[in-house]
């Protein structure tokens, strides 16, 4: 579907409530990462489309710019951590 505009938008499945669904720390890395590997800088709308599988249900939720750049500073410091561990 071409919106004119570039999303990025992660997909979960599961078989719990998608109105509970929320954005965990985890999310955010995983969501600038993907902005980073694409643009490496945080200028597209990102989002989590949860889906629930069993009652055919879903959702997204969309990540606000400075919970992205909390993402990305996390993943950033992880990725720094992994490349000093492997001696990369």
């Amino acid at each position: 579907i071409d919106l004119g505009i570039d999303l990025i938008i992660d997909i979960k499945t599961n078989e719990k409530p998608v109105a509970d669904a929320k954005l965990w720390d985890e999310h955010l890395m995983q969501l600038a990462a993907y902005q980073m590997g694409i643009h490496n800088e945080i200028k597209n709308p990102a989002g989590i489309l949860f889906m629930n599988h069993k009652d055919m249900e879903a959702r997204i939720v969309w990540a606000e710019p400075e919970l992205l750049a909390k993402g990305r500073q996390m993943f950033k410091s992880l990725l720094e951590y992994w490349y000093a561990k492997t001696v990369l």
